[in-house]
């Protein structure tokens, strides 16, 4: 579970908010808010303000070094993929 879709839940939670309501006023369905919750660089800065402005609590660090760790996460997967062609192409 990432921390955004902690804080999300926990937020929720502290302004008994339902996510229907969150999904509507965020003019999106529950499906594309799961997909965002679940995937935090998907979010949009209407997306983030409008959070806000529902009283959600909102740490844009997280958000940031999240997006960060799951570059981290393919560059260190490409880079694998590159050794092994290295290997095949040298054998």
């Amino acid at each position: 579970m990432n921390k955004f879709r902690i804080g999300f839940i926990t937020s929720l939670e502290d302004l008994k908010l339902q996510k229907a309501f969150v999904a509507s006023r965020l003019d999106m369905t529950m499906p594309t808010l799961n997909s965002k919750v679940l995937s935090p660089e998907k979010l949009t800065l209407k997306d983030l303000s409008n959070l806000l402005d529902l009283g959600f609590q909102i740490n844009i660090i997280n958000i940031l070094e999240e997006i960060k760790e799951k570059r981290n996460g393919k560059n260190n997967k490409s880079k694998k993929t590159e050794k092994s062609l290295e290997q095949i192409s040298t054998s």
